[in-house]
């Protein structure tokens, strides 16, 4: 061990005060956990801007309680848990009907990006679309790490704390 890992900040250290007792916790046990996490902190998030329950999509009236990535997390890794990468959506415009985020018309496949207009500038959706494309491993410590930033973004009682997201 180092004098850096000894530091009070250090990764080594705040993966000890991280890590569960016994065994190291398992890789897909933890990124299910910030899964789960990510769609609460993105309902949270969502709720505050268009209401609780709301579909994002302009004029659906629909109960929109269905967390959707933007930039979808099998491109990478980089946003999979990124709350900026996050809207709501109603079951109908995430997977059910056509048009939706997953099945847009075949003659208007930029059908989701007018959706995301209505939120977001295009200079904001390129800056998702460059982080999210990179190339990202996250060590077991780098999720220990984001699980809790998120649960601190999540606050507690389910509050959204107001000075992470932008």
């Amino acid at each position: 061990m180092t004098a850096k890992d000894d530091l009070p900040f250090s990764k080594a250290n705040q993966f000890k005060q991280l890590r569960l007792a016994g065994d190291k916790p398992r890789r897909k046990t933890i990124e299910n956990r910030l899964d789960k996490l990510w769609s609460k902190v993105v309902r949270s998030i969502w709720a505050k801007k268009i209401g609780i329950g709301k579909c994002a999509v302009l004029g659906c009236q629909m109960l929109g309680n269905n967390p959707h990535h933007i930039i979808r997390k099998s491109k990478g890794k980089g946003l999979r848990w990124a709350p900026e990468n996050g809207i709501v959506l109603c079951a109908g415009h995430h997977t059910l009907n056509t048009p939706s985020a997953h099945n847009p018309p075949l003659d208007d496949l930029k059908w989701f990006e007018r959706v995301l207009l209505c939120y977001y500038t295009p200079s904001d959706l390129q800056r998702l679309a460059v982080k999210g494309y990179s190339t990202c491993k996250f060590s077991i410590n780098d999720l220990l790490l984001l699980e809790r930033d998120l649960e601190w973004v999540k606050g507690e009682k389910g509050e959204m704390k107001e000075t992470i997201i932008t």
